[in-house]
Order: structure tokens, then sequence, then C-alpha cells
């Protein structure tokens, strides 16, 4: 302290060194603004995707997996004969559970996917009709997914950047680098659920997606 007290020229250059690092690390952070951008686009269907789900029931767990089996074959046999033999049938869920009386009930469900895209609606009424417990997630697959995503994302960032200039006008100030963008990594779907859903329009779809992009501000 007493060689600061005989040095007071010191203790000028500390605050400058101080005030000069307080700027820089003022300097050092961004505004930034955050907006949600909104991409579409109309293009051609490729195929269409859903989950259908079946079940059965009985006195034994053994009952219940025949009858749930049985239930499930039936259903695929209806969609091959409907969508035709090439449709992608996979089995993904399967559970046997027993219940409160004492019987057992087996639920499972069943991947389809398939280019007759013009039967869907065919289809949706011959499974709900014949025991489907339910079907959901149909999705309608564009031709060339990975591209038209692609377009889209573009479509969507482009959106943004628009919505921040007009929100840095308001301030005085101008957009500058794109920070980060969050994707809703979703791309279209639809469901079905108490009774069929009946699509008109098979030969396009609406590809939409949000993102959330950060911008500085300059």
């Amino acid at each position: 302290m007493d060689f600061i007290k005989n040095k007071p020229w010191i203790t000028g250059v500390l605050v400058a060194l101080l005030l000069v690092g307080g700027y820089l690390w003022l300097g050092r952070i961004k505004t930034t603004v955050g907006v949600t951008g909104d991409g579409s686009m109309v293009v051609p269907v490729d195929s269409v995707s859903l989950v259908v789900t079946a079940a059965g029931s009985g006195a034994s767990a053994g009952d219940a997996i025949a009858s749930g089996e049985a239930n499930l074959l039936r259903l695929t046999d209806l969609t091959l004969n409907t969508m035709g033999k090439d449709a992608e049938i996979n089995k993904s869920f399967y559970q046997v559970s027993p219940q409160s009386d004492g019987k057992f009930i087996m639920v499972s469900a069943m991947n389809i996917k398939s280019k007759s895209v013009s039967k869907t609606s065919d289809l949706i009424r011959l499974l709900f009709t014949n025991g489907a417990n339910s079907i959901s997630a149909v999705t309608f697959i564009p031709k060339d997914a990975a591209n038209v995503e692609e377009k889209v994302r573009t479509e969507a960032i482009k959106d943004a950047r628009v919505k921040a200039e007009v929100l840095a006008k308001v301030t005085g100030k101008n957009v500058g680098n794109l920070i980060s963008i969050s994707d809703d990594n979703g791309i279209l779907g639809g469901s079905v659920n108490e009774k069929p859903g009946f699509y008109t329009n098979f030969e396009t779809v609406k590809v939409e997606k949000k993102l959330t992009v950060v911008f500085e501000i300059q």
C-alpha cells in the first residue's frame, strides 16, 4: 500500500486497465433475437405409412396370445389384399397383461408402409371394421423426402431472417450472423382416432417445418 501511495500514477494505470478490461468484456456480449421461421411446400406423395394395433383376450396367457395373433394375422391379410403384396408390414409392439378378472389380454401393433396411397381410405375402413383397436401416425411420405425437407428448412430460415429484420429495424439495428437453429424434428403427419378420416387428395402433401432461429443483432 505504501508503494502505491508513494507512486500515485500507479493507481491511475490500474483504473485505466480496469476500464479497458471492462469495455473489452462488454464488447464480447452479443445482443441476439430469437424468432420462429415457417417453411412449407406442396409436393408429390410417394407412399403412406401407419400404425395399427390389435388385441386378443383369453382365460390364460396362451389363449390371449392365440386370439391376438389370429386378429393380427387377419388384419395383415386384409392389408396385403388391399394395398398389394409389396406392402411392408413389420410387428412393432407385443404385450401380454393379466386382468383384474383373472383373464389375460394381448396387445400388438404393426407398422404398415405402402406406395398404394390412393387405397388409404379403403384400408382404414377395412381395418376398423375387422377388429383393429386403433390406427395412428398416418403419414404421407413425399417423393425425395430428404431433398424436400432441406428445401423447407431453407425456406424456414429465410422466413426467420425476414422476421428478425423487422424486429431489428424497430430498434435501429441490423441482423448479423446466424447464431443457432432449433429444429422441431417433424416434417409431416396425421392420425385417425375413433373413425376413419377419408382423405381426398392422394397425389400431393403439404410439407411444413418450424425452426427457432437465433440471430445476432448489430
